[in-house]
This record gives C-alpha cells, sequence and structure tokens, in this order.
C-alpha cells in the first residue's frame, strides 16, 4: 500500500504540477493520453513496468485517488498550479523538435505542422526533443526551429512551464532540417557475354536460324545418300562373284 501511495503522489506531480518536465502537454480540461503517460513513466527509473492496470488499482483501492480517468484520457484531480501555454515573444535562438522519419519528405516541402495535438511542441534541450520524439518513431528526425525568423513570418509562440513551447505551426525556411538521405540505387545485373548483343563485324555473314536449319537438313540428305550408294555398290559385287 505504501508503494501505492508513492505512485500516486509522484502522479499527482506528473499531472499537476510539472506535465512539461516529462515532455507531456496536458489539453485545456487538464488530460493527457494515458498511453503517451505510460511512455513517459517508461522512460522514468523505477516506474518502466508501469501498465494501465496500476492507474486502475489506485482508484480502486485509495480512497481519494489523486487521478481521474475518463475514457483513454487522465488527469490529476488538484490542477491549480498546472502550468497552462501562455503567449511569449522571450526565445531562446533555437528550439528543438522531432518528426517521424516517413514524414522528413512532407516536412521539408510544407513545413511542420501539429500531430495528435493542436500545437507544435518544441524545447530548448535536444535531449528533451529526442525523448519526446522517440514516442513516435524510433528513429526521429531532429528539427532546429529558429525563432527569430518563424517570429518574423508572424508565428505565434506558447511557454508551456520551463522548457516546453507550442506553435499552431513552423512554415518551410523557419527550421534546419538534415538532408533526406539518398535511395539505394538498384544495381543491374551484369550480362553475360552469351548475353551481350554484339555488332556484327565488317565483313562477318550472320548465319540466321533458316540457313541453320537448311544446312542441317542438306547434310542430312548427302549421309542418306551415300549410304545407299555404299549398299548399291555391296550389291554389285555380290553379283559379279556369282
Amino acid at each position: 500500500m505504501k508503494a501505492m501511495i508513492r505512485f500516486s503522489k509522484f502522479l499527482a506531480y506528473v499531472l499537476g504540477r510539472h506535465p512539461e518536465e516529462f515532455g507531456l502537454v496536458p489539453d485545456p480540461a487538464g488530460y493527457v493520453k494515458i498511453k503517451e503517460l505510460l511512455k513517459a513513466l517508461g522512460e522514468e527509473e523505477g516506474f518502466r513496468n508501469v501498465r494501465k492496470s496500476h492507474l486502475d488499482e489506485i482508484l480502486i483501492s485509495l480512497p481519494e485517488p489523486p487521478i481521474e480517468i475518463e475514457g483513454p484520457l487522465i488527469r490529476a484531480k488538484n490542477r491549480e498550479v498546472l502550468p497552462k501555454p501562455v503567449k511569449t515573444t522571450t526565445l531562446p535562438k533555437h528550439l528543438y523538435t522531432c518528426i517521424r522519419k516517413r514524414a522528413h519528405p512532407h516536412i521539408l516541402e510544407n513545413g511542420i505542422t501539429p500531430t495528435g495535438i493542436p500545437y507544435v511542441v518544441m524545447s530548448d534541450s535536444k535531449e528533451m526533443a529526442e525523448r519526446m520524439g522517440k514516442r513516435i518513431d524510433p528513429e526521429p528526425v531532429l528539427l532546429t526551429v529558429q525563432s527569430e525568423k518563424s517570429t518574423e513570418r508572424n508565428v505565434q509562440f506558447y511557454r508551456m512551464g520551463d522548457n516546453l513551447f507550442l506553435a499552431d505551426t513552423i512554415p518551410c525556411g523557419c527550421f534546419i532540417a538534415p538532408p533526406l538521405p539518398k535511395q539505394p540505387t538498384v544495381m543491374k545485373a551484369k550480362e553475360t557475354d552469351m548475353e551481350k548483343k554484339r555488332d556484327p563485324q565488317p565483313g562477318s555473314y550472320p548465319i540466321a536460324p533458316k540457313h541453320i536449319e537448311s544446312r542441317g537438313k542438306h547434310k542430312g540428305k548427302k549421309k542418306d545418300i551415300s549410304w545407299k550408294q555404299e549398299l548399291r555398290n555391296l550389291r554389285r559385287q555380290k553379283q559379279r562373284r556369282r
């Protein structure tokens, strides 16, 4: 029971005080997706084996659980000090966010757009950005957002707690992305000497199949005639002996 109480207090801290420390952004009602919470907890030492059943157990076992669950969502009951997005123009020079590898070409052409939540979530720390990125892709692509260029393009930033920043979108030209990986070229199988087409040499005479066939027939006819002639000669010799 003591372990469960400690865990419930930790959840109250994560969901009700500083979700941004764990790369979580609650919706306006304070909810986050349970699956996102479990991914974040799985990155913390001592909480890597937490499952949905452990959350349900808190609701059942504790007389006053500090959390409440609504379908696939969870939030803290006490949200008095929960940080909310606040407009800001005080920005670090660079912010960082990650995208799925398969979205890389699309982002280069269309800019960074939200996925899953209404905002593009960025951090002033590469480590936090990569931590959040690995929740959506084992090998995410790290992007560097240029805050000055973004504000010049009328991008409105919001600060979420101490280390997260939000924006509706980041247009092309306002971020640095690694180049697309080169597509592997399909190597053609080497042709054998028999498969290579060779041009006829000057003065040569290409043999067509019909010539081969006719020559074969001609040879057969000659062979047949010589055999008959030999038989006739033998008969004549016998007749002379008689």
